[in-house]
């Protein structure tokens, strides 16, 4: 029994020696490279012939900077049916950039059409930029979240590269992990690497998804090489498309409705209703000139809406009264609504007094541009909580004679303007206060 056992052992040590790293792990781990413009388009056939399963392909550097060659080499590996993936190179300096970094790779992978049938490997965001480095453990961390968190709710796999320095001092890794984002670790080990068992990331003792251990030479068009643990068995990325809108109204949410381009898998996002909407300033001084207070709409999240998802027509605006604003949603949003402002007319200020026997002429400032008169108000309150008001109904006239008052008393008088119209009236506000004595 001892010696058949030990045929047998001496029988797989020799099949051992002849097998490539490949072909010891094809049940668990997989081999590949990863490219960009700065080598070649990849020839995926003769991958295949070097033993590599797949191909990690850099979508794009920065917001709005594809790799010129992304579509290239998504063709050929589409056309050799080599499974892939996609990285994106990142220069974001803090959050809104993390989140614009997302939202064009999202972007662009939604212009994959038939390619997508091979696109089931991660979405990496490298992270190696040494400018980064400066913002510190938690900020970059927090970016690396955005950006995965935004990844993962449009449907794909998250994953993050970054070298032992990063993982070790710039990243907290062990959050990365408990998020369940994949992991890719570049480190490239001197002479002969051992792939007996999975290598950890420094001295985190975190496990890789993936690890990059041979660094290429981009002017000599030799690439990057990868080993990927238990990754081609992700069936795909889900390639969403929208399609169906159930718009959103002032009472009651609406919904958008994607389907997967690739196995028709549905999920649906919630619209929010509006839920207010104001306006700058509900009143204003005539002037001669439209006025146009701004509109703000938020949704019953408390978010505010971007002005692309309505439009504002203003009327009546210019002269004394009731002006409307009326606002029109648009997109995915049902609805108008009105909503209304005052103008009030220009005011006035008094003159002059001049004092006589229980009585006061009080003269002022003509003010006859979109008016229909003036009031006029006396007390000898400085606080005018027990005054008067008087009525003069002519914009023309500029001076009144109050009669009937306390002998040698000392009287507080304001003015201001007001226009009749459609059985309303509108006043400017009031002036400043005089003051007199009587004889």
């Amino acid at each position: 029994m001892k010696k058949i056992t030990s045929i047998v052992l001496s029988i797989i040590l020799i099949i051992s020696t002849f097998l490539t790293p490949f072909d010891v792990f094809a049940l668990d781990a997989s081999f590949g490279y990863d490219v960009s413009h700065n080598n070649q388009i990849v020839d995926c056939s003769e991958a295949k012939e070097n033993g590599k399963a797949f191909v990690m392909i850099r979508l794009g550097y920065s917001t709005n900077h594809p790799d010129k060659n992304f579509f290239e080499n998504v063709k050929n590996a589409y056309e050799n049916q080599m499974p892939f993936g996609v990285y994106f190179y990142s220069y974001a300096y803090n959050e809104t950039e993390a989140k614009e970094d997302a939202d064009f790779v999202i972007e662009t992978l939604s212009q994959l059409g038939e390619y997508a049938e091979y696109f089931t490997l991660p979405v990496a965001y490298d992270l190696e930029d040494s400018t980064l480095s400066k913002l510190g453990r938690t900020q970059i961390t927090k970016q690396a979240t955005i950006f995965c968190d935004t990844i993962l709710k449009a449907g794909y796999v998250p994953m993050v590269y970054a070298n032992t320095y990063w993982y070790e001092n710039l990243l907290d890794t062990a959050l990365l992990k408990s998020k369940e984002y994949k992991l890719w670790y570049a480190y490239y080990p001197d002479g002969e690497i051992d792939f007996s068992s999975r290598i950890k990331i420094g001295s985190t003792g975190i496990y890789p998804d993936m690890w990059q251990y041979k660094k290429g030479e981009a002017p000599k068009n030799i690439l990057d090489e990868n080993i990927a643990y238990d990754m081609l068995e992700l069936s795909h990325n889900h390639i969403w498309k929208l399609s169906k809108t159930e718009k959103a109204s002032l009472s009651k949410d609406g919904k958008l409705t994607y389907k997967c381009s690739v196995c028709n898998k549905e999920k649906s996002s919630v619209i929010s209703k509006i839920n207010s909407i104001k306006l700058s300033a509900t009143s204003y001084v005539y002037s001669g000139k439209e006025r146009k207070p701004t509109v703000t709409v938020k949704d019953s999240k408390g978010n505010t809406l971007p002005k692309s998802n309505y439009t504002v027509t203003y009327s009546k605006n210019k002269n004394v009264g009731k002006a409307c604003v009326k606002v029109a949603f648009k997109g995915n949003y049902s609805a108008s609504k009105a909503l209304y402002f005052t103008i009030n007319p220009k005011g006035t200020a008094v003159s002059k007094l001049t004092p006589a026997k229980k009585a006061i002429t009080v003269k002022w400032n003509k003010q006859a541009v979109q008016t229909t008169g003036y009031q006029l108000q006396y007390s000898t309150d400085s606080k005018f909580k027990s005054g008067k008001t008087l009525t003069v109904a002519k914009n023309s006239q500029i001076s009144k004679k109050i009669s009937s008052l306390k002998a040698k008393k000392k009287y507080y008088i304001r003015i201001r303007t007001y226009k009749a119209l459609d059985g309303k009236k509108y006043y400017s506000s009031w002036s400043a206060a005089k003051s007199v004595k009587t004889k």
